[in-house]
């Protein structure tokens, strides 16, 4: 079926159900979908949707336009799936092409700061997917209509992803030309104990196959007994630090203890689909940090605010020191629990590659050379 057809059909029903919509507020589900919104919002506020215009991309790794025809695969030992890194300015956007039933690739953001993975309503024009009734999920000044499918083959690029439902909202800077079509979140890069971002070499690296789900309630906090999985660390690998995770019903988070100067630490997401680090208002407020410029137009989900930039300091993720950078000062009192900023892949990106140890709770900035 042709994705024009595909579209009309969406927007006839979207135009049915609207004025029947089932209000969502502070559900535990509504809660995760917010935290993720938060989070979308700081990786859309530095290239929005002219960010294809100004960014620079090194060569694709090979296989970034694999075809998503032939069968996907359950891995038995580390695997690497290609990546997209582009940068413009000091932000970066890393992208992972995704198979969707059987069509695709389809570029979607890779964001380990987003507790839950999330579709754009664009990217129904182009796959067919059970679809239950919408909702309309409210944030502060905004209301959002919120779809919920169920995606029952997928893949990373060609590693298998286990069936789950999704949430499907507008996103603005997603859904439209080379823009992504969505975010992979926590929820599903948890499920691999262990996954390895590469930013020189663009790939994607995890562990092994998937786990089960955590349970919700599930909590490691700091550095754990388990080794990393083989094939993740290479030669050079610095040190670790702690890395916090919990799940909920709705989703994963990742946070790691952040300080500026002799303050802290204090709990920071650790969101690869962040372009640009950044620090809530109550806690820039709390550490005087400078203001730098003028604020920066934050589009979010039906309305518009804006938000002050902030000079850090110095900053850093435990013992390890961060290049001092400006900072957005928008973290949303929903962000994922405790969170009070984003490490960002401006950060993240500056070591050349990182682990993100959901199993044992930990990250490695700097993972060494890819391993063999």
């Amino acid at each position: 079926m042709g994705s024009g057809r595909l579209r009309n059909e969406r927007r006839l029903q979207l135009a049915r159900d609207e004025a029947h919509l089932p209000q969502v507020f502070a559900t535990p589900k509504a809660i995760s979908l917010f935290a993720t919104l938060a989070i979308l919002t700081l990786s859309l506020l530095d290239w929005g949707t002219g960010w294809s215009g100004a960014a620079t991309q090194t060569a694709a790794s090979p296989g970034l336009r694999a075809s998503c025809s032939g069968p996907s695969r359950i891995p038995t030992m580390a695997t690497a799936v290609p990546l997209r890194v582009e940068r413009a300015g000091p932000t970066v956007r890393v992208t992972i092409p995704m198979c969707v039933d059987g069509r695709g690739p389809f570029l979607f953001l890779l964001d380990s700061g987003a507790p839950s993975t999330l579709f754009d309503t664009h990217f129904l024009d182009h796959v067919r997917l059970p679809t239950a009734a919408p909702s309309l999920l409210h944030q502060p000044g905004c209301a959002t209509v919120v779809l919920h499918v169920t995606v029952n083959r997928w893949s990373l690029g060609p590693v298998a992803l286990t069936n789950q439902p999704v949430a499907v909202v507008r996103m603005p800077g997603f859904g439209l030309g080379d823009q992504p079509m969505g975010l992979i979140g926590s929820d599903v890069l948890s499920r691999f104990g262990a996954v390895r971002i590469d930013y020189r070499a663009q790939l994607l690296t995890v562990a092994g196959p998937e786990g089960p789900r955590p349970a919700p309630g599930t909590s490691i906090q700091g550095r754990a007994a388990s080794p990393v999985p083989p094939g993740l660390l290479g030669a050079g690998a610095r040190a670790a630090v702690p890395l916090d995770v919990s799940t909920s019903a709705s989703g994963t988070s990742a946070l790691t203890p952040v300080r500026f100067g002799a303050r802290g630490p204090f709990p920071f997401a650790v969101a690869t689909g962040a372009g640009a680090s950044a620090v809530s208002a109550p806690l820039a407020a709390h550490l005087d940090l400078l203001r730098a410029g003028q604020p920066e137009p934050v589009r979010s989900f039906g309305c518009t605010r804006e938000a002050p930039v902030v000079r850090s300091g110095p900053w850093g993720v435990k013992s390890v020191t961060l290049p001092p950078r400006q900072m957005t000062a928008t973290i949303p009192v929903d962000s994922p629990p405790g969170a009070t900023g984003l490490v960002g892949s401006d950060a993240l990106s500056a070591y050349g590659s990182i682990v993100l140890d959901y199993a044992s709770g930990s990250l490695f900035l700097g993972a060494g050379s890819a391993p063999k």
